[in-house]
């Protein structure tokens, strides 16, 4: 082969190679801006839920009513422990055993609204 067909070749290769490289790195940095994003996104939903807690579980615990979206987002958005938490809570007839539901249930909260900055921390860095 000629000189200039082998200088077409290998600069048609490098091209094509730098620009595989140019997309994978594009790529991984759109791929963790995603997920910091979506991290970002579930902690807002869990400091929420925790506020809203913090605001009406009291209520809902003494007088026994539960807000249709109160009561669904605890539902679906409490982990295992905090819904173990709160079953003990709403069979409990003490006070005492009820207010130590309520701060475990907010500690929960909490921690995993830490446990989500953690790993956000961890992901910009």
């Amino acid at each position: 082969m000629s000189e200039t067909l082998w200088g077409v070749v290998i600069g048609g290769a490098i091209g094509i190679i730098s620009s595989l490289i140019v997309l994978s790195a594009n790529y991984y940095i759109w791929k963790k801006t995603k997920k910091i994003e979506n991290l970002r996104l579930l902690r807002d939903r869990k400091a929420s839920l925790c506020q809203k807690v913090i605001d009406e579980l009291p209520k809902a615990l003494t007088e026994q009513t539960w807000p249709v979206d109160f009561g669904t987002d605890v539902i679906l958005f409490l982990s295992e422990k905090a819904s173990e938490c709160l079953k003990v809570a709403r069979q409990s007839e003490s006070e005492e055993e009820k207010r130590a539901a309520f701060w475990d249930i907010v500690i929960l909260l909490k921690k995993d609204v830490a446990r989500i900055d953690e790993k956000i921390e961890t992901l910009i860095s």
